[in-house]
């Protein structure tokens, strides 16, 4: 099962998150976030967004295939860790993403290690879902 992991930068301070398979690629990058509560709005936005088709702007350069997680307004969210060579390799990430995001465990680096931050209380985890949508729909 794909997880999300949630670190923080040494160069910039900033917090990312990306979406890691068990084989350990990377399917999805983040922006930078000012904190981990930034990078858990945007996951939550990421799990609700998942399988909708239109979630995902593909784009096309120099032969090479990436793609852009959007939000409702079309802003990204997200984009693919790596140009894929082929539209087909592009798809398989996508498809990957469809079926394991919604259900991914989120893990936040520490010094310690990784520590799972998806065993939230369904209170907490009913009020990031309304703040990532609330983040969404902000970036307009």
């Amino acid at each position: 099962m794909a997880k999300f992991e949630i670190f923080r930068s040494n160069i910039n301070s900033l917090y990312y998150f990306s979406l890691v398979t068990d084989l350990g690629q990377q399917i999805l990058s983040s922006e930078g976030f000012l904190s981990p509560n930034g990078c858990l709005q945007a996951i939550t936005a990421v799990k609700a967004r998942a399988s909708f088709r239109n979630a995902y702007q593909r784009i096309e350069n120099n032969g090479y295939f990436r793609f852009d997680m959007l939000s409702d307004n079309l802003q990204v969210i997200a984009s693919s860790s790596a140009s894929y060579a082929t539209l087909q390799g592009l798809e398989t990430a996508i498809d990957t993403l469809k079926t394991e995001a919604p259900e991914a465990p989120v893990y936040e680096y520490t010094p310690q290690g990784y520590q799972i931050l998806s065993t939230l209380p369904k209170g907490l985890a009913a009020l990031l879902f309304i703040q990532a949508f609330s983040f969404l729909f902000s970036l307009t």
